[in-house]
């Protein structure tokens, strides 16, 4: 889109020719010629406009009060306003760069209870939207609880059947035609969500628990459209998309906020997505390692947990006894939840130049690939060649837990007994940092 302004100037001034832009903000200057008067059609593109703190889009004055914006500083070298979209509850919006807020606040009334928005293309050339969590707090899902003993479960939200689920708060995107996102709660302040346009529009949806007045919801979502093609759009079909060459990612509901991780740690249940990343020029492999590490196998204590624990683990070594250390699981073991990296081999495992098989699904209490029959495991880097970059994360409805006797519960029955627990999801490092 473009905004348009009308410059009515005297004859006289004519001959000053067209505005000259000196910051490249796109400006066309038409001439038009009626019996009495010479104007100008200043003409500039609905484009990002940087405010503070938020972005916004530039139209002229009149167009972002049309269009039930906020005005917050200028652009087009004055021509135009940075126009801000703030979306109410209920609200639809066609413009890029809207945002979905909520203060703080801990009690919801029965009519507050649902809260949707619909975000509609701004052009027919939009693919994919994308939301940017900057902060994201709504209620926790049913936490679980790891422990050094075997877990009972006479506490509801301890109970494998039910830890991971989002029973009160949740949220979801959905777009017809098009896979949505999967249903989310807790804490996830810095994540973000791409999602597959629709012509038939896209609605982010909130459902709050009004019986809980405890728990601190407060969200400020940043909605951004990208045309086809757009390499910021990322891959079709894509959950999520890093275009840096090092960062963070994590599972949603990870406390990516704290260093170190507690024992109610909770992946979210029925997860299934997909995770890409852009690859640099003249980067072939991607690693991956815990953001919070652990260098030997743990101990059966909390402040052993690494920022990676998904499902049980094998629990055997080699001569078929019980294992009493945590251990590393992958592929057909990996049966429930579990992470895919195609293609995961160690990192001192990589050949420059080479595609190599490795392993697929990870799974476990340690971060490593799993060699079975062995000792203490250690945490280490796993790396992939495979082309494109992406990984996958899949759980499902339950966490394992044995229904035999309490004594008789282990980490390899019980995804809540024995540190690091199964419970956590994870929250890896990445780093392209394999040169071609």
């Amino acid at each position: 889109m473009r905004a348009f302004v009308l410059l009515f100037i005297p004859i006289i001034f004519a001959s000053d020719g067209p505005i000259n832009s000196t910051n490249d903000d796109k400006l066309e200057t038409v001439n038009n010629k009626p019996s009495s008067r010479i104007f100008n059609v200043i003409r500039f593109p609905n484009e990002l406009c940087q405010a503070t703190p938020k972005n916004g889009t530039c139209y002229t004055s009149d167009e972002c009060a049309e269009r039930g914006g906020s005005v917050d500083g200028e652009c087009a070298l004055g021509y135009g306003v940075c126009c801000i979209f703030n979306l109410d509850c209920g609200g639809k919006s066609t413009d890029n760069t809207t945002y979905l807020q909520l203060t703080t606040k801990t009690s919801f009334k029965a009519s507050e209870a649902a809260c949707s928005y619909t975000i509609c293309n701004t052009n027919p050339k939009v693919c994919r939207i994308r939301f940017d969590f900057t902060t994201f707090q709504i209620a926790n899902p049913a936490l679980g609880l790891v422990v050094a003993d075997a877990v009972t479960s006479t506490l509801e939200d301890h109970s494998g059947g039910v830890v991971g689920d989002c029973r009160g708060d949740i949220f979801s995107i959905t777009s017809p035609g098009n896979s949505g996102s999967p249903v989310i709660c807790g804490y996830n302040t810095d994540q973000h969500m791409f999602i597959d346009a629709s012509d038939q529009c896209v609605t982010a949806s909130f459902a709050f628990d009004t019986s809980d007045t405890s728990s601190s919801r407060s969200y400020d979502i940043q909605v951004s459209q990208y045309i086809c093609g757009d390499d910021m759009g990322g891959p079709p079909d894509c959950l999520q998309y890093y275009t840096a060459t090092s960062g963070t990612v994590a599972s949603f509901n990870f406390p990516t906020n704290l260093n170190a991780i507690d024992s109610t740690t909770t992946h979210l249940s029925n997860q299934n997505y997909h995770v890409c990343f852009r690859r640099a020029s003249g980067k072939c492999g991607l690693c991956f390692v815990p953001s919070i590490t652990i260098t030997t196998a743990a101990s059966n204590v909390a402040a052993s947990q690494s920022s990676f624990g998904v499902s049980n683990f094998l629990g055997t070594n080699a001569d078929g006894t019980t294992a009493t250390f945590a251990k590393s699981d992958s592929e057909a073991d990996c049966k429930t939840d579990f992470l895919v990296v195609p293609g995961g081999m160690l990192a001192n495992s990589v050949t420059v130049g080479t595609v190599a098989d490795g392993i697929e699904r990870f799974c476990g209490r340690v971060w490593t690939i799993n060699v079975i029959g062995s000792g203490t495991v250690a945490t280490r880097s796993v790396c992939t060649t495979r082309r494109p970059f992406m990984i996958f994360f899949r759980t499902d409805g339950n966490e394992a837990e044995d229904s035999g006797a309490v004594g008789a519960q282990t980490g390899a029955t019980n995804e809540q007994e024995f540190f690091p627990g199964g419970i956590i999801g994870f929250s890896l490092d990445f780093n392209q940092q394999i040169s071609c």
